[in-house]
């Protein structure tokens, strides 16, 4: 048989040289979701562009979750300060931590903050009244008309049902008034995102790649089939639309997932008969809660750094980088700067936004895109003929088929076939042991008219813990 030097030989010479008889199948693995992948693949010549729309920098922006409006103040100052394009805050919702969305909280969390030159982002959840009338009262007081605001408010009913299991009215009522608050606020606020359809909860309770795609996507079907109702017409919806997505330490995954992410959408919108409106859609992706261990914190730095390269890569939009001590509770001021160079000297230093598609071309990345997305739409498909996401989180399959998912995991994980550098691959001596804060406690829940099962974060790290514990 000639070697693979020779110039005789043949692609068919060279793979059996590698794999043996089985070729490169006996190289290649395969996903929680059952996707094949390869050793080796074809580069793909025809691969559309599907990263962000621009070579402009992607938007940075950090995360605050404190309710101590002035520890919000300080930190929001230093990130301004120190290179950041945003800010976003995370307001409390009955079930959940955050700032108090209240206006108080809120005017003295951003108490000197430029809102003509950095734009402010709420994470609102079903607390997006409170929160468009706050807005409203700031930027009257910079004098400024409300057709040139640039913010968001980010409402996401269902996305606090299955983070909190709970909300304080009934379902339907709670997607009737989003749909009004959507429908009223479109006009005058042209450049505010008023609706989030975020996939980053379910990923965070443990969702596959799959799972968490086909959840984004039939959220914002939900929602659109809401404002249908309104006569919002979809342009419209599209156009004040975030989605929101989870970067981790799996580089390609990431790269894949987000390239899936827009390939769904756009099938969406041709659907639909609007093509180019998906276009408009604001890609805003954090970085994993769930690979952030509480144990040797200090390698969660090197997973943040993957995540935000494939978040990079993959073209988003808008990047938020949790701190790597975010495990352990409210990060500090070295935690946070961290966090924040992490992304500056990509964007600044490496210059990683002047290629709008990197991914386009790898056949392994394009390939692993087109499964995504084959299969996340074939997921969508179930969960909308079993009635929308609504139905899905209210009869509980959502939250069954991520507790599967789950259990998979931490299968491998025990058993050692998945591993976690750090902590079951490559271990060393911890060191010093950062001493674990908190978070702010959940806000209450006084009072609810839809319950079902919460989806709480589920840390990759958790089953070795009870497997130690037990040991």
């Amino acid at each position: 048989m000639p070697t693979p030097t020779s110039p005789t030989a043949t692609r068919h010479d060279w793979l059996r040289l590698v794999g043996g008889d089985k070729g490169l199948a006996a190289l290649a693995s395969k996903t929680l979701d059952g996707i094949i992948l390869e050793a080796l693949t074809e580069r793909a010549s025809d691969a559309p562009l599907l990263g962000r729309s621009d070579a402009a920098c992607w938007d940075i922006r950090p995360l605050h979750a404190a309710a101590d409006p002035l520890a919000v103040r300080a930190a929001v100052a230093e990130d301004i300060a120190g290179g950041a394009s945003s800010i976003a805050l995370k307001l409390a919702t009955p079930g959940d931590f955050g700032l108090p969305p209240r206006y108080d909280a809120l005017a003295a969390a951003l108490d000197g903050v430029p809102l003509e030159r950095v734009q402010v982002s709420l994470i609102s959840g079903d607390q997006y009244f409170g929160a468009v009338q706050v807005l409203m009262a700031l930027w009257e007081r910079t004098g400024r008309n409300a057709r040139d605001i640039r913010a968001g408010v980010h409402a996401d009913p269902l996305g606090t049902l299955a983070r909190t299991g709970a909300l304080e009215m009934g379902l339907w009522p709670t997607l009737e008034l989003f749909g009004q608050f959507v429908s009223v606020n479109c006009e005058p606020w042209p450049h505010v995102r008023l609706l989030l359809a975020d996939g980053t909860l379910y990923h965070d309770a443990g969702a596959s790649e799959v799972q968490e795609l086909a959840a984004m996507l039939a959220t914002v079907v939900d929602y659109l089939r809401v404002l249908d109702f309104e006569d919002v017409a979809p342009e419209e919806v599209f156009r004040h639309l975030t989605v929101g997505l989870a970067a981790d330490a799996d580089l390609f995954a990431t790269i894949a997932k987000l390239r899936a992410a827009r390939l769904l959408l756009a099938r969406l919108g041709e659907a639909m008969g609007t093509p180019a409106a998906t276009s408009h859609v604001e890609f805003w992706v954090t970085t994993s809660q769930r690979m952030l261990a509480s144990r040797v914190v200090h390698n969660n730095i090197l997973r943040n750094a993957i995540a935000a390269l494939g978040a990079a890569l993959g073209g988003a939009d808008t990047i938020t980088v949790l701190p790597h001590t975010w495990a352990l509770g409210e990060p500090d001021a070295a935690a946070r700067r961290l966090a924040r160079n992490t992304q500056l000297l990509m964007a600044k230093e490496s210059r990683l936004a002047r290629v709008l598609d990197p991914g386009a071309g790898s056949g392994h990345i394009t390939a692993l895109t087109e499964a995504f997305a084959a299969r996340a739409w074939a997921l969508f498909q179930e969960i909308e003929a079993s009635g929308g996401m609504a139905r899905a989180l209210l009869s509980g399959k959502m939250q069954e088929a991520i507790a599967d998912m789950v259990a998979r995991r931490d299968k491998e994980l025990v058993e050692g076939r998945l591993a976690i550098v750090g902590l079951t691959a490559f271990t060393a001596e911890e060191g010093e042991r950062l001493a674990p804060t908190s978070h702010p406690p959940a806000a209450p829940i006084e009072r609810a008219e839809t319950r079902v099962t919460a989806l709480p974060v589920r840390r990759l790290s958790a089953a070795l813990e009870v497997k130690e514990a037990r040991s």
